[in-house]
């Protein structure tokens, strides 16, 4: 049984804690989260909406009624833009009333809505968030699996003036009829024949119970055509359609480690935790029970449509136990069409960035590595292709960090942290009682210059000769002095960092998954903090974007007024990023004799960084590029051939890279190999450069379910 188990029920004192970090949930709503059911039948899901429009006296200028669904059990509710699109008579600056009818057979409830959440004004529909609510939500399903003539179903209720609530529901049957061929009218389905009656908000159902769309003309007696869930994504990222029913799914799934061609293997039993759900996940997945989450801060704050709120309810969901390896992506790629121009144009736009142009894009060793360089859009095929989507934002949350969030990290990060900051503290001792024999002359001048830092930063092969004397005499002055505490310096860190480096990140580079036993969430699932960043759902302002939004963690290095004063130590870093997996060099406009010195800086970030203390560790969501070009310029003197590695620091290079060992090539496969290019030069004398590199960021991705 994996370690990190979510444990059968939500126990008191869980609850309790997720209370203490509500913002808009009060205890008996966040109780409900942790109880009630998370998704429900089009009856339960199925909403009244009605918008009231007033004038600036307040008098009523007109109602209207229609129908929406709850999207999701938080109180997410999804309703046509046509109820709420503004009268050429209303008052610009005097909004609609909105008011949400609820469960509306059994349980109704009545809720005030706040206005929408701001929406392109060419997408038909809107999404408010009710406060303390709690409702089950209808699950929602991707139009791609539809042919024409397929049965849907078209689901309203009516409202009924005489009785001044919604009336009993009705259900039509339709029949599908394809796609709307029009550009700007993106998400627009067809049915074959017209339905009557059905008002803005009607339902559309499809294959096992699910939402394909919803009408959204207001007073059209014939409906000829509805809104599809594809629209859903320039809505909102609470809930992503899935591309396939589960009857489907379940039958082709794949484990994501493995080639397409793996026989199928029994479904594991899935992780209940008594919310009712009792689903069991796909093999290579990871069942998560619905219920409450505390979200991480940073999806928070970029996610508007939870109007501040830090706990959010999710329904259940299965997710890649790992990421999808180079061996899985290969299976794929490999079938891709390739007979128009864009089926062609497809497969070059999925080749990843990771992989060699020609001949074998990896080899064999590392197939069960993540693959790296694979595009947004890339990804979101593959997991579509595979019945599966991308996570959200907030299923990530839950992934990886469990329900309560940054408030109860995983305890391999409490460690890491502790042993991180105890061995830094060792290394300041260590410093201060060794500098402590050095004479005050020397002492004072360490002080000037560049002489502030930690470890060894300036030639210490003891090669600093030549031009350099002549030009800053001052550096020179208690040089053998300076070298033996340089000497001192990389020894202490070196051996101090060793253990941990061996311990949590050794080797350098992204491994196959489960490689790093210790890496594995409250949940269950691996891989999620030290491995790749990896690829979510972007907010609806980032759909756009040119890069996927990926979620990924950023240690925060102390910077205390007592370590600022501390010479032992750079001045003036707050905040750092002390740990990103190796990135690949794809391009190198450079001389060949650059090329160790460039690999040296490259390295030795990595072993420098381990020698600072933490203040902590935040969880970033963000856009991020999948490469980054770096221009690189300036001057510097030797007399003899510098070591590779973790040896010496050239004064310009202080990169933002982590270390990347000289086996990175195997990592993911035809990248140029540094360590292969020719010696810097024998002759000593100034050495003037420039050189642009392109660094492949590492980017992973996972699918869900």
């Amino acid at each position: 049984m994996l370690a990190g188990s979510v444990r059968v029920g939500l126990c008191c004192w869980l609850v309790a804690a997720l209370l203490l970090q509500a913002a808009a949930q009060n205890k008996e709503t966040v109780a409900r989260f942790a109880k009630e059911p998370h998704t429900g039948p089009v009856e339960e899901a199925l909403t009244g909406i009605t918008t009231t429009f007033r004038g600036r006296d307040g008098a009523m200028i007109e109602v209207r009624h229609g129908n929406g669904m709850v999207l999701r059990c938080d109180g997410f509710v999804l309703f046509p833009a046509a109820l709420v699109a503004h009268r050429k008579d209303e008052p610009d600056e005097i909004r609609p009333d909105i008011k949400v009818d609820l469960r509306l057979d059994a349980n109704h409830a009545a809720c005030a809505a706040p206005w929408p959440a701001h929406i392109p004004g060419s997408v038909p529909l809107r999404l408010v968030k009710l406060p303390n609510t709690h409702s089950p939500a209808l699950r929602t399903l991707l139009p791609d699996v539809l042919r024409d003539g397929d049965v849907l179903t078209v689901v309203w209720r009516l409202w009924d003036g005489d009785k001044k609530a919604f009336g009993p529901q009705q259900n039509r049957q339709a029949h599908y009829a394809g796609h709307v061929e029009d550009g700007k009218r993106q998400g627009f389905c067809r049915f074959q024949e017209p339905i009557e009656g059905a008002p803005a908000g009607a339902l559309v159902i499809g294959p096992e119970g699910m939402a394909v769309g919803m009408v959204c003309d207001a007073g059209s007696h014939e409906v000829k055509e509805f809104v599809s869930m594809a629209a859903l994504q320039r809505v909102t990222n609470c809930v992503v359609p899935v591309p396939t029913p589960d009857s489907q799914f379940v039958g082709k799934a794949a484990a994501p480690g493995r080639g397409e061609n793996s026989e199928q293997e029994p479904v594991q039993k899935g992780i209940n935790n008594g919310t009712g759900d009792g689903k069991a996940a796909v093999t290579g997945m990871v069942h998560i029970p619905g219920g409450p989450v505390t979200l991480l801060n940073s999806v928070v704050d970029q996610e508007d449509e939870m109007q501040g709120a830090s706990i959010a309810c999710l329904p259940p969901f299965d997710i890649d136990e790992t990421e999808v390896t180079n061996e899985a992506y290969w299976a794929w790629w490999n079938k891709l069409p390739s007979k128009t121009n864009a089926e062609i144009a497809l497969r070059v736009e999925c080749w990843p960035l990771g992989w060699a142009a020609q001949g074998e894009p990896f080899s064999e060793d590392v197939k069960d590595v993540p693959v790296l360089g694979v595009s947004y859009s890339a990804a979101q095929a593959y997991a579509h292709a595979h019945g599966k989507r991308l996570p959200t934002p907030y299923e990530w949350s839950l992934a990886a960090v469990g329900r309560e969030g940054e408030s109860r990290p995983p305890a391999w990060m409490v460690q890491y942290f502790s042993e991180r900051n105890e061995a830094a503290k060792r290394i300041r001792q260590k410093h201060v009682e060794f500098l402590q024999t050095q004479s005050p002359d020397v002492l004072a001048n360490m002080n000037m210059w560049f002489w502030n830092v930690i470890p060894w930063i300036i030639a210490p092969d003891g090669s600093l000769t030549g031009q350099m004397i002549d030009v800053i005499p001052a550096l020179m002055k208690h040089l053998p002095e300076r070298l033996a505490i340089q000497a001192f310096s990389k020894q202490v860190v070196v051996s101090e960092t060793n253990v941990i480096r061996q311990k949590y990140k050794s080797p350098l580079h992204v491994l196959a998954g489960g490689k790093r036993e210790f890496d594995i969430s409250p949940v269950g699932v691996r891989d999620m903090l030290f491995n790749a960043h990896e690829y979510v759902i972007p907010p609806t302002y980032g759909v756009k974007a040119q890069e996927g939004y990926t979620m990924r963690v950023n240690w925060i290095a102390l910077s205390t007024l007592e370590v600022a004063k501390d010479t032992l130590y750079v001045h003036g870093f707050a905040r750092s990023e002390t740990y990103v997996p190796p990135s690949r060099i794809r391009q190198i406009n450079i001389a060949p004799e650059i090329a160790r010195w460039m690999q040296m800086g490259l390295n030795i970030r990595e072993e420098q960084s381990l020698a600072y203390p933490l203040a902590g560790w935040t969880y970033d969501l963000g856009p991020e590029p999948l490469h980054e070009e770096r221009q690189v310029t300036s001057t510097f003197p030797w007399s003899s051939t510098l070591p590779v590695a973790q040896h010496g620091l050239p004064l310009w290079m202080h990169p933002v890279w982590a270390g990347r060992p000289p086996e990175q090539v195997k990592e993911i496969g035809g990248a140029a190999e540094i360590d292969r290019l020719a010696e810097t030069p024998s002759d000593p004398g100034p050495l003037q450069f420039g050189f642009r590199i392109d660094l492949l960021r590492p980017i992973g991705f996972r699918c869900a379910r």
